[in-house]
């Protein structure tokens, strides 16, 4: 059976840790965040549940979480798999010996999400150009071609 994905738009609790491991493959840990908002009986907006996993990217993802310099707070998107881990040994031990688990995200994509911005003069009709806004279009620039080949 296939593990459950998920496609979600997270914030990055803290700065991605990316290292390189001895197979030459890249390997990227990130903590995300996701948290649903509602307005309370004063209408202002509170932050309702909370959701918090790790992540983990491994190969060309995790090179590219390099390059993309993301940082904590940033909100990135991303599709991956949930896996449940077990631990039996430092502090991911209970005082009875016992394995812990946890879930965690292996990413698959990671992408910034794109907003549209928001306008400062929201509420405000804009104004309609009036006449035909293709009349005072340039003349394209002439270029010269030749048959010659350019080297």
């Amino acid at each position: 059976m296939a593990l459950p994905t998920i496609h979600h738009t997270f914030r990055l609790v803290a700065d991605p840790v990316v290292r390189v491991l001895p197979s030459g493959n890249a390997l990227a840990k990130l903590r995300l965040a996701a948290n649903s908002s509602k307005k309370n009986e004063a209408g202002e907006w509170v932050d309702a549940d909370r959701f918090f996993i790790d992540a983990t990217a491994f190969g060309r993802v995790a090179e590219a979480v390099a390059e993309a310099d993301l940082r904590q707070g940033d909100e990135v998107t991303a599709r991956g798999r949930i896996k449940t881990g077990e631990w039996e040994t430092g502090e991911w031990e209970t005082a009875e010996g016992e394995k812990r688990s946890g879930d965690e995200l292996l990413v698959d994509e990671l992408a910034r999400p794109v907003r549209v911005p928001r306008r400062s003069d929201a509420g405000t009709p804009r104004t309609v150009q009036q006449g035909d806004p293709w009349a005072a279009r340039p003349a394209p620039a002439t270029r010269s071609f030749s048959n010659e080949p350019p080297f």
